[in-house]
Parts: structure tokens; sequence; C-alpha cells
């Protein structure tokens, strides 16, 4: 130990013992960091509070999450053998209380007129904000929850006892929790029952999952419930209302027929018990459908394709019927309307057709209204032959891999959009594809299995490739660039042999990324599609705990039409100090993070993750420089009556890097 240590130790913690939100002072470093900084006490930024000592009375915004720390708090807030520099000099760090204030809400729980039971869950919301607290009061619905200081738009009640499948809240408007609050919460509910018929036959009853699935929206503004009919009837309960109901149900309950959402009424006054029989008509969709004159094909276990028929003038389906491949006979029981209808297809890789069909039109119009209806439909494929060159060399094959190819088709006239999702075996570097006649966006997965150190992401073929009435040829070249270089995370370089990080490659025409892993050196390198890009760094916050992972830009243009080699210098700025949450220091309950930061930097815009695993009184954080704000985020269960989600700080961390402070050198 150095000689002076013991009151360099005692002179930094009385320098920095400042109020929890603020820097202190900095020591000059005469020119001996930056070569230039005048040699005189430095203020960093002001980013709220005045600086003042904490048993000055600091006071905080009362509408917002965060207080001040205890002033006793700072006292072994820091370690002066935590870090030191090379050189003989404590590592300098910003001093920032975290301090989180509670309020408590008594609420009593109410359902039809009598004490809840069962579980209760209760939301806070503010904009993007949401706390939640799920228990089960006592026997006279009594229930107390601490949740994170603030003023919340929206209070959610939602009692478990109206139905075991119920889910749902009823809203109650907006909460001030500046303050300790009571609040008396209750609702009801009302029993809904009826018969259910298909083309005048019951419901095949289902359990996993249940074949009737509500869905209702209005007042309250979304609730659902599920249940198995018995014998053609149902019976559920609903929160009093009045809403548009909807009906899912699985393709096994109305053999094969699938139900999205389909709309039963725009309005129902659910005030009291109601009785509502759902009497669905329908017809027989039937015909026969190909692709170049061959049925679709059997591929895997279970139905191979889908139809879907969306409502005229409608966005979504409504409607889904399910279906074997092998034959090209079809039959589809739809409700009753005026229909769209589009294949969807998801099977296993294949080396000509897609394994993803979304939104292929098999028919513009089919009316359903009236009676059943007929089509035969052969859609037509024209070959797409190409191969993959990278670099000038065709790509090696590797006979356990399959890449991806993405074929996003635009709509045109008559037809909708369309996509084509292939997945084929890289056992050649050629392919020949089986594609629809249409205006294509054409792109390819590209990752370390088509070249070493290759990064990962979609390579853009084509913004507009037409397949028309001929056979077409696609070529895929692509030419790549060598960035190699050091990575050094505050000046040292990552432990080698574990992961560091992930770069990120952002350019006009393609968004890559790769994560690496660095010598004992710290070099790296990784192969890049030619052009140039932004490169950002998130950092690995299993390798770097203390650490807030964020995307950090590294290089604002990197010009990569050639190999480049540039070292890359991630710098970050230790924070330390308390944490308290409700006056209390956060347990360590789970082997995962108990809380943590959502930090937002005030300069770019850019955000920022932190975790605390919690078990100790102090904490320690480092980010890049810069202004935050701050999002203070608490796990599920930490503390049995506190909620649990993320509040406003309401206070800003000035994270610059302060000066370093050197002892004097024995002469």
């Amino acid at each position: 130990m150095h000689p002076l240590r013991p009151l360099l130790s005692a002179l930094i913690s009385a320098t920095l013992l400042v109020a929890c939100q603020q820097p202190a002072l900095q020591a000059p470093d005469a020119g001996a960091v930056d070569a230039g900084q005048p040699n005189k006490p430095v203020l960093l930024p002001d980013a709220g509070p005045k600086p003042m000592l904490p048993d000055a009375g600091l006071v905080y915004p009362n509408s917002t999450a965060a207080e001040a720390c205890p002033p006793e708090s700072f006292g072994a807030s820091f370690d002066p053998d935590a870090g030191t520099l090379e050189d003989g000099g404590l590592e300098p760090s910003v001093q920032f209380g975290l301090c989180v204030a509670l309020r408590k809400l008594s609420a009593t729980t109410r359902l039809n007129d009598a004490p809840a039971s069962g579980l209760v869950n209760l939301r806070f919301e503010s904009g993007g904000y949401k706390s939640e607290y799920e228990r089960a009061p006592d026997s006279f619905g009594r229930l107390d929850t601490r949740v994170m200081r603030g003023r919340y738009d929206m209070l959610r009640y939602h009692p478990s006892g109206i139905f075991a499948t119920h889910l749902g809240h009823e809203e109650f408007g907006t909460i001030d929790l500046t303050k300790d609050v009571q609040r008396e919460l209750a609702v009801k509910s009302h029993l809904m029952r009826g018969g259910v018929s298909y083309a005048t036959l019951p419901f095949t009853s289902q359990t996993f999952p249940p074949d009737i699935g509500f869905t209702a929206t209005g007042l309250p503004a979304s609730q659902s419930v599920s249940v198995s009919s018995v014998g053609g009837g149902y019976e559920v309960s609903l929160l009093e209302g009045a809403f548009a109901l909807y009906l899912s149900t699985p393709p096994t309950a109305l053999g094969g027929t699938e139900l999205l959402s389909f709309p039963l009424t725009n309005s129902i006054q659910h005030t009291g018990p109601t009785l509502f029989d759902i009497n669905l008509d329908a017809h027989e969709l039937e015909g026969e459908l190909r692709i170049d004159g061959k049925p679709i094909p059997d591929r895997r276990v279970g139905d191979d394709y889908q139809l879907d028929f969306t409502t005229t003038g409608a966005t979504e389906p409504t409607v889904r019927t399910h279906h074997d491949g092998a034959v090209a006979d079809f039959h589809s029981l739809v409700p009753a309307g005026k229909y769209s209808v589009n294949l969807r297809f998801e099977s296993a890789p294949d080396r000509h057709l897609p394994s993803i069909i979304y939104n292929k039109q098999v028919a513009q119009s089919v009316d359903l209204s009236a009676g059943n209806k007929t089509i035969n439909v052969s859609l037509k494929t024209h070959i797409v032959e190409g191969g993959i060159v990278i670099d000038g060399v065709p790509v090696k094959p590797s006979p356990a891999y399959n890449y991806t190819m993405y074929w996003y088709g635009f709509s045109g006239a008559v037809e909708p959009w369309s996509l084509l999702y292939f997945e084929l075996l890289l056992d050649t570097a050629t392919f020949e594809l089986h594609v629809f006649p249409g205006l294509y966006y054409v792109m390819l997965f590209i990752d370390s299995n088509f070249a070493p150190d290759l990064v990962e992401g979609w390579f853009l073929v084509d913004k507009h490739f037409e397949v028309k009435a001929d056979n077409a040829i696609l070529p895929i070249e692509i030419d790549t660039s060598l960035y190699q270089g050091h990575l050094y995370i505050d000046g040292k370089p990552p432990p080698a042999g574990f992961p560091a990080g992930e770069l990120v490659f952002r350019g006009p025409e393609g968004f890559y990324s790769k994560k690496i892993t660095c010598a004992e050196d710290g070099q790296f390198q990784v192969r890049v599609p030619k052009g140039r890009y932004e490169v950002v760094f998130y950092i690995d916050r299993k390798t770097f705990p203390e650490y807030a992972t964020g995307r950090q830009r590294m290089i604002s243009a990197l010009e990569l039409e050639n190999n480049q080699e540039l070292d890359l210098y991630y710098d970050t700025v230790l924070v330390e100090g308390p944490m308290r949450v409700g006056g209390q220091v956060v347990p360590d309950t789970t082997p995962l993070d108990e809380t943590g930061l959502s930090m937002t930097r005030q300069q770019d815009g850019r955000e920022f993750e932190w975790g605390f695993n919690g078990g100790a009184p102090n904490y320690r954080l480092r980010v890049p420089e810069g202004d935050y704000t701050l999002t203070y985020n608490i796990a599920r269960d930490v503390w049995p009556d506190v909620a649990f989600g993320s509040a406003a700080m309401g206070i800003k961390l000035p994270a610059h890097r302060p000066e370093p402070i050197l002892p004097d050198k024995p002469k």
C-alpha cells in the first residue's frame, strides 16, 4: 500500500460526500490526463438540484420515484480499494444515490357486493411506465401494497373470482400515489349463457384449448374468457358493461374450421344475467387447389396448409380452414358472408418450394352468403435459378445447415401482398426456386456458415426482382471486406475466450451483427459486406456485470470498400453510491437481478439497461459518458408487499468522467 493511502482515502471520502444526485467538485489534473485542462476545480454540468451536502435537506420532486438518500448511507459508498489506476492514483467515480420512495395503497376489494377472494391483480399505469401487484386479500377483502411514488394515469383492478379463465381489468381512473392512499375497488360480473351451433350442429367440446373463446371490447376496454361447451351450451361470467363480442375457436371444434376473433355482435348490454345464443349459419366452399398442376405436398404430420378468409372490407382474416396435403380436393365450411381467400402454408424445408407462404391469393372474392360455392385453382410458378458466391468463391457446402431467403411480394391492382420464405439445404452453392409471378423484394440471411468470421443479418439481393412468364436467373454475389482491430474496455482488453459483446453494422442497405470473442490482446476480426457503416457496440453484461449495456456508437462512418484495421475503445464512467427502496437495502432473493435501471442518454436518445443483484447496500455501475434520464425497475417478488414494474425517477444522472486524484510523488 502506498504510504499516503490512508490519508488519501479519508480525503477522498470527505471530498465526494455530496448530494446523492450530484458529482463532487473535481480535483485538477494539471494536464496529466488531458494535457491542457485548467488547473482549477471543475464542476460537472448541472443536471438537477444544486450540489449540497446530504444533511442540507435536499428536496426532490414529489411526483416521481426518486428521493434523497439518507446522509449516513454515503459513509460506505466509496471504497478506495475497489479501483485503482496503474500509476498509483485512485480511480475517480461519480457519487450518485439511487433511492426510491414507496407509497402505500390500502385497498378494499369487492366483487358482486362481497369481499373479493382468491388472487387480485392491480395495475398502475402512467405513459410507458407500469407496475403490477398480485396477491390474495384477507377475508374482508382488504389488501395493502406499496408502489413506487408517482401520479398514475390509470388504476386497473381484476379479481380472479369472476371466472376461472377470465382476463381483463376494470378501470378506476387516475391515482395519486405521491402520498398514501385508501381506495375501495368494487366490480360486478354477470353470467352469460346460451346454446352454440355451427351449421345447425353443436360445437365439438374441447378442453385444451377450450372450444369457446370470447373477446369483448368496449366498456370495460377489453376482457376475454374461454370455456368448454357442454351438450351444445355454454356458461361464462363477464364484467358488467356494454361491449362488442367476438368468438374464437380451435379447428377441432368445428371440423377443421378455426374462427379468429369472429364478430358476433357490435353491441351487447351486459347489466345482468344474459342469454346469448350462438347459431352460425355456414356454407361450403369446395374445389381443387394445385401448385403447378400438383397437389400441395404432404410434408408434415397434421394439416399441411390453411385457407384464410377475410371479410370484404376487412384487413385481417376471421376464418381459417385447415387441410391435409397430397390431395387436390378441399372442403371448407365457412360462416355465411363475402370473403377473399388466401393461401397460408407452413411446412418443412424443401429444395424448391417455399417452407412458408403467407397471403398468397387463391380467390379475390367468394360470395358464401346464400349457398355453397366451388372453385378450382392452379397456382403457377416459374423457376428462378442462381448461386451464391462470396468474394468470387462459391459458398462451401454444409449439409447440416439450412439457409433462408425472404421474398416479399408487392401488392398489385388485383393481388395483395404476399410473403415467401425459403429454407434451403446448403449442400450446394446453387439453388432452383419455384416462385409465383410477381414483383419481389428479395433478401438472403447470411452468417458464418457461408464464410469464416462473416457477420449475420439480411443481405439485400434485389429491391425489385420481377418474376414473369419465363424462368429467371438470380446470381447472388457478395463482396466482403475484413475489418479487424483491438477492443479495449476502459483501456484494457476484455477477458480472452469470453463474449465481449456484439458489434452491429448499420448501413443504408444492410444491418448486420456479430458477437465477438477477443484474443488475449483484445484482437478481433469480422467479415462484412462491402459498404459504409455506422458501427455500434453492445457490451455483454454476463462478462461485464457492472456495465450498463446499450447502443454505443463506436464509429460514425466506417468505409469498408477495402479491408480496414481500426481499434475500438469502449470507455465508461464509474458511478457508485447507496441504493435503497422504501428505505430498505435491496435483498438478494433470486439468482437474477432484483432491480435495475433503464437509462436514456439525453445527447442522442440512446438507451442503456443495467441490473442490480441485491444483497449489498451500495452499487457500482459503469456507463458511457453522458447525461441520463432514469427509469427504476423492480423485478417480481423481490418484496412480498411491493408492486413490481417500472417508474420514472424524475432525476438525471450526470455521468461525466471526474478528473483522477493522484497522490503526491515522494521526493
